[in-house]
C-alpha cells in the first residue's frame, strides 16, 4: 500500500505508479504493459494489487476491532508525460486517474461519503495502531535469487589509483538491488563481468 487516507468516513488507499511510457491496461490477462522505445514490458495488474489491499486492510481491521469504514481504491499515474490506454472498456479503469485529478476525486468521495464512522480518537488510534504494525519491506536479495557475495562488486574503483584499471569499474548497490529486480540472473552475472 503505497498511501493510505483516513477520514471519519471512508478510508482512501491510493497505489502511486511513476511510469514513463504508454501506459496499457489489458483486463482481460489482468495486467499493466509499458510501451517505451525499449519496447513492451509487462507488469502486475496494479487495479488488482489495490483491491488486494483492501481486503488485507479489512481482515486487519477486523482483527483489530475498529469500525468498518468504506474502504475506496485509485491507482494513481504520477508521471505527467504518461500516455493511459486501455485494451477494451473496462469499468475497472475508472479507477485509474492522473496524480492533478487526485484533489477533485477526493473532493467527490467527500461529498460522497458524508456519514462519519470514524471519531476524532479512533482516527487517532487508528493511524497509530498503522505505524506500530507497519513492517519495512527489506527481502534478502542474494538469498532469493541464489547469489553468492563473490556474484556481487562492492564500492568504486578510483581511476587515480591504478591507471591500467578501467574507470569506475563498479556496481552500486542500489543500482544492483533495482537490476535484480528486473534482470534474470544470467543477467546479473553478464553485467557483473563488465568492465
Amino acid at each position: 500500500m503505497d498511501t493510505l487516507l483516513i477520514t471519519p468516513a471512508y478510508l482512501l488507499i491510493l497505489e502511486v505508479k511513476n511510469m514513463v511510457g504508454t501506459l496499457v491496461f489489458d483486463s482481460q490477462f489482468k495486467q499493466s504493459i509499458r510501451q517505451s522505445n525499449q519496447g513492451e514490458t509487462g507488469f502486475r495488474d496494479p487495479i488488482l494489487q489495490v483491491q488486494k489491499q483492501k481486503i488485507n486492510l479489512a481482515k486487519w481491521l477486523s482483527n483489530h476491532l475498529f469500525p468498518h469504514n468504506p474502504i475506496v481504491t485509485y491507482v494513481v499515474i504520477s508521471n505527467p508525460s504518461s500516455v493511459i490506454k486501455s485494451t477494451v472498456p473496462d469499468h475497472r479503469t475508472k479507477h485509474i486517474i492522473r496524480e492533478d485529478n487526485l484533489p477533485f476525486v477526493i473532493d467527490q468521495l467527500n461529498s460522497l461519503y458524508v456519514k462519519a464512522c470514524y471519531t476524532p480518537d479512533h482516527i487517532q488510534r487508528l493511524g497509530e495502531a498503522c505505524l506500530h504494525n507497519h513492517t519495512e519491506y527489506n527481502p534478502d536479495i542474494p538469498q532469493r535469487f541464489q547469489l553468492c557475495e563473490t556474484d556481487l562488486l562492492k564500492g568504486v574503483r578510483c581511476p587515480g589509483c591504478d591507471p591500467d584499471e578501467t574507470p569506475l569499474r563498479c556496481v552500486v548497490l542500489l543500482l544492483l538491488l533495482i537490476f535484480i529486480e528486473r534482470r534474470s540472473r544470467s543477467d546479473l552475472r553478464r553485467l557483473s563481468t563488465v568492465a
